[in-house]
């Protein structure tokens, strides 16, 4: 929602800078979170309520108590900060940035969601693929886009990947 606020305001104030930034972010939040989403099936690692400790695993068991690596909320946030650090000018917006990316991990581990690799996971591949997005956009370079779309069908709805290169 935010990103969205933030592509209409750019949009709605003229600045097709600010709108193309959101777009971006919209785009490394997707890709990210794909990402994000895959490992925590595939890992299965037991959050910390549930109390089994770090090292109980349940691969492709995608009850919530089982999602714990790497954390989405942080993997969100820091998808959207580093494309809005990357493609801003001076320090203060990209400390701002970051620094609220990182109070969304910190509450993480505050609500007893993750562990610190959880959020420390997390925080690596949001800004991976939103550092890749904006260098990407800066370059100018189709080299490789990533594509994910809202599937919706009788019976069935989930989301579409494609990967051009």
């Amino acid at each position: 929602g935010a990103v969205a606020l933030f592509f209409a305001g750019g949009k709605l104030f003229g600045s097709e800078r600010t709108a193309e930034t959101a777009f971006l972010a919209g785009e490394s939040f997707l890709a990210a979170n794909a990402a994000g989403t895959i490992l925590k099936a595939a890992v299965g690692r037991s959050r910390p309520y549930a109390g089994d400790g770090p090292l109980r695993f349940r691969p492709f068991n995608m009850k919530s108590e089982s999602t714990s690596f790497p954390s989405g909320h942080t993997v969100s946030a820091f998808s959207v900060a580093s494309v809005v650090a990357a493609r801003s000018e001076g320090t203060f917006t990209p400390v701002a940035a970051y620094g609220l990316a990182t109070v969304v991990g910190l509450q993480r581990l505050y609500a007893r969601r993750h562990w610190v690799s959880d959020v420390a996971a997390g925080a690596f591949i949001g800004t991976y693929v939103g550092r890749k997005i904006a260098a990407s956009a800066a370059a100018r370079a189709p080299a490789a886009t990533v594509w994910v779309l809202p599937e919706l069908d009788e019976g069935y709805s989930g989301l579409r990947a494609a990967w051009a290169f």
